[in-house]
């Protein structure tokens, strides 16, 4: 920055190179000495700004450390939290056999869209590249998939009932434990 201001005089110097009058020279030697004095200031007034701003930007970067610390902790004590089973296992037994209906319903769905691909797949009057890309689809990638989820869905419905039945015999003698 001091050279910057040093770089701005040099016009007002070059002026004391011109043939003038002594009066004049005076007059422009103390514009410059001025000038010199008011620059001094503006520089010593700016290092103790910049001074400040990084006191300001160190405080900043405190007080950033601090929040980055505190938003771990309580994202370390949340996740230990959101860790935990709480159960009721009256509730359980009922959302078990909920869970049973609706899986043998969705095993009954998917079995009737395997047969509708079946019955897409041995569709003689549909004929053409599309009909035979959209067959051999059906065929090859659908219905495996959805064999899949049938399997799945089987064994959640057997799975799921059983749930609070095993917590109960795990958890049962246990302090404060209840199937109520």
């Amino acid at each position: 920055m001091l050279e910057l201001h040093r770089q701005s005089l040099k016009p007002l110097r070059q002026i004391l190179t011109l043939p003038i009058s002594s009066k004049d020279y005076q007059v422009y030697e103390n514009l410059i000495v001025s000038v010199e004095g008011i620059g001094a200031m503006v520089e010593e007034w700016s290092e103790g700004r910049r001074a400040d701003i990084k006191k300001q930007e160190n405080q900043l970067d405190e007080q950033l450390n601090e929040l980055y610390h505190a938003r771990k902790k309580l994202l370390i004590e949340q996740e230990s939290k959101s860790n935990m089973v709480k159960m009721v296992l009256g509730s359980s037994d009922a959302q078990g056999q909920t869970m049973s209906s609706v899986g043998k319903a969705r095993v009954t769905a998917y079995n009737s869209a395997v047969k509708a691909l079946s019955n897409f797949n041995g569709a003689g009057d549909l004929q053409g590249s599309a009909y035979d890309s959209g067959k051999q689809y059906g065929v090859s990638v659908i219905t495996p998939l959805i064999k899949g989820a049938i399997m799945y869905s089987e064994y959640l419905s057997e799975a799921v009932p059983k749930l609070p039945q095993n917590i109960g015999q795990k958890l049962g003698r246990r302090s404060g434990f209840s199937r109520t």
